[in-house]
């Protein structure tokens, strides 16, 4: 899929694997296509390492 066919308002899937847990409600990712370190708030209830 070339990027100029993506417009606002679309939905795309973006692969990420998380790589540790940052605080108890923030996990940090890795995703491929972006080079740059990025964090997310983990919503997932009671997930413990390893899961």
């Amino acid at each position: 899929m070339a990027m100029s066919s993506i417009r606002p308002c679309d939905t795309v899937a973006i692969t990420e694997t998380i790589r540790k847990r940052v605080t108890e409600d923030r996990v940090r990712v890795l995703i491929p296509s972006y080079h740059q370190p990025h964090s997310i708030v983990d919503t997932s209830p009671n997930i413990s390492s390893g899961q």
